[in-house]
């Protein structure tokens, strides 16, 4: 009966729905250049775009918020310092879908990717032998067959991205964006004294919108055999030529692993060497030491920390 209830669901829906689709646009269509276009470099590209699988999800909120935020970001004093343009803010609901996509590209690209190698190209053969054009082929033929694919990578990071919680907790708390999740935590954690049966109903909730989109999937799906072909031992994926785009293609891959991975793996080590971060600058360059290092390696509660991890 509370109003604010449906303010939270609506924004959580909005923030899983726009990332879902952000990540799984972007992983199936790089999914789809590596697997089934002569772009060239495909292992370094699949390579590329797992890379950020290896970086933990709170740490690439941290890494955004010294990227972005309206007052310490780097990104955002050289639009405003060089550009004379108006920064982004990464405490906004823009900012949390642009970073939690960004964490899952990797997820849909890799439920796309199986689907699309195992697919039987005799459907494409036959539509480039009646002259059908590359980008026709991919929207009548490509998409409809990979339609169950998509749908359940949907679904998947849909239902992450509702639960989700280090970066609406990150990026949104502070903006005071409340989210499913954060709603839970701060009724548990920030409240006094807590609401423990409020948080309890917001789980349960969450629950049972968990087990209608598993309904929505069945009931999308229950007629899969309409989407498979008969293959045999002569098999062979069909390659595009994008000609001269295979290297606009490439170069795409390489600003996407530039952006996702090399800026925030670079300013959280810059950061690392400061007592406290500063906008790059050549009174911030002289207080560079080890000793953040030197504190961490020498300090009596590592091993327990250690321990406790592994």
């Amino acid at each position: 009966t509370n109003p604010n209830t449906y303010k939270v669901l609506g924004r959580t829906f909005y923030f899983a729905g726009a990332t879902t689709l952000l990540a799984l646009s972007l992983g199936g269509f790089f999914a789809w250049l590596i697997s089934r276009t002569n772009m060239p470099g495909h292992r370094f590209a699949y390579i590329i775009i797992l890379s950020p699988l290896a970086i933990p999800t709170m740490l690439l909120a941290i890494a955004w918020v010294l990227l972005l935020s309206a007052k310490i970001g780097l990104i955002n004093n050289i639009i405003q310092s060089y550009l004379g343009l108006r920064g982004f803010d990464i405490f906004s609901m823009g900012g949390m879908i642009w970073v939690q996509s960004m964490t899952e590209v990797p997820t849909a690209f890799l439920m796309v990717l199986g689907a699309l190698r195992s697919m039987d190209p005799s459907l494409e053969e036959a539509a480039s032998v009646c002259r059908s054009g590359n980008f026709a082929t991919l929207r009548q033929i490509t998409l409809p067959i990979m339609t169950p694919a998509f749908l359940a990578a949907g679904m998947y990071l849909f239902t992450v991205n509702i639960e989700a919680f280090e970066i609406p907790g990150i990026i949104g708390l502070p903006a005071r964006i409340a989210v499913f999740s954060t709603s839970i935590y701060a009724n548990v954690t920030v409240v006094t004294p807590p609401n423990y049966g409020l948080a309890y109903a917001y789980a349960v909730t969450y629950l049972l919108l968990s087990v209608i989109l598993i309904s929505i999937y069945r009931k999308a799906t229950r007629h899969a055999e309409r989407y498979s072909t008969v293959t045999g031992k002569g098999y062979r994926p069909r390659l595009i030529d994008l000609r001269n785009w295979k290297y606009v293609a490439l170069a795409g891959f390489i600003v996407f692993f530039i952006i996702t991975i090399v800026l925030p793996i670079l300013v959280l080590l810059y950061a690392s060497f400061l007592p406290l971060y500063e906008v790059p600058s050549t009174e911030a360059f002289s207080k560079i030491s080890w000793h953040n290092y030197v504190s961490v390696l020498t300090a009596p509660w590592l091993g327990k920390i250690l321990k406790n991890t592994g």
